[in-house]
């Protein structure tokens, strides 16, 4: 199933552009005035400890309600174990900021049609502050928030957000690959985007889906009119991988009709493999094969043959 799943990422990559294309559809489609509400962080976003006890209630595991609800696990189970969300009073010891002490700068600044921050910060530097700009742009933010509005040029258009974000190659693969029901709104919307805009991909993963099913289940029939489906469509990768099948065909129809499989023998090399490279440059065949040959009861068996041999001829 490795060499299946290889084949079919080879095949994603000519629809990973369409992908990149669709996405970029859809945000020229959007209203240009039209500005999305951005999803919050988690530090920003209150924890939905109702939702999280009712999945508790179901059954799921800290790590599963921690992906549903895109929480850290700790924050999870802190919460859980709580049952209730505790407030947090606010003990920080304020002190007077660096910036108070170049008000008369800020209020000429203020007194302009428009806030310039680099300028501020220039003119207070004159006047002596070695602070940073992002010190004086807090400052300003948090003691003057009517002025946002003026720091924004006139007659510029806010970049609209697109809800269809830009996906890596990996990411696709993943995402394609993960035929689980338990998935974040951004990983289904991402998917449903998929399948109204590439329906040749979606395609695609279904195909691979009854594959990776009839190898699991050992079902021969499903597994032979999946070949047929393959053979019949346009994916080379999967038609090389099922022409690589071609050549051991016995051994895979045999794969389907008995139980026993190769593993014992894979397991046996392994070891061989293993004890080489622990000896390599300190033993010689004869030590190997002995190594190779050694039984783990073998010392026991051959102490407790030497006491009865032993206890016998003090008898």
């Amino acid at each position: 199933m490795k060499n299946l799943t290889t084949a079919f990422e080879n095949s994603i990559r000519p629809f990973y552009q369409p992908i990149k294309q669709a996405a970029q559809a859809k945000k020229e489609g959007r209203p240009k005035d039209f500005i999305p509400a951005v999803e919050p962080s988690a530090s920003d976003r209150q924890f939905p400890l109702e939702q999280a006890l009712e999945l508790q209630k179901q059954g799921k595991t800290i790590w599963q309600i921690s992906k549903i609800i895109r929480f850290d696990r700790r924050t999870t189970r802190k919460y859980l174990q709580l049952g209730c969300i505790p407030e947090h009073g606010n003990h920080r010891n304020f002190r007077a900021s660096k910036v108070a002490a170049y008000e008369h700068i800020i209020q000429q600044e203020l007194a302009l049609s428009r806030v310039n921050i680099s300028r501020l910060h220039l003119n207070m530097q004159r006047a002596g502050f070695v602070g940073s700009r992002n010190t004086v742009r807090s400052y300003m933010l948090s003691r003057y928030p009517e002025i946002e509005g003026r720091r924004k040029k006139v007659g510029v258009v806010s970049k609209p957000v697109s809800a269809f974000q830009p996906i890596t190659y990996k990411k696709l693969v993943w995402l394609l690959l993960n035929f689980s029901e338990e998935r974040s709104v951004d990983d289904l919307a991402l998917l449903e985007t998929i399948q109204k805009d590439v329906p040749g991909l979606w395609n695609l993963r279904d195909l691979l889906r009854v594959g990776l099913d009839a190898f699991r289940e050992r079902d021969l029939p499903v597994f032979l009119s999946w070949v047929e489906t393959v053979l019949a469509s346009d994916y080379s990768e999967l038609k090389g991988y099922i022409g690589g099948l071609k050549k051991d065909w016995d051994a895979v129809l045999n794969s389907f009709k008995y139980a026993y499989s190769n593993g014992p023998v894979e397991s046996q090399v392994n070891r061989l493999k293993c004890i080489k490279r622990q000896m390599y440059g300190r033993a010689k065949f004869d030590l190997l094969r002995l190594k190779v040959l050694f039984k783990p009861g073998a010392i026991s068996s051959f102490r407790t043959e030497s006491q009865s041999c032993c206890d016998s001829s003090c008898g």
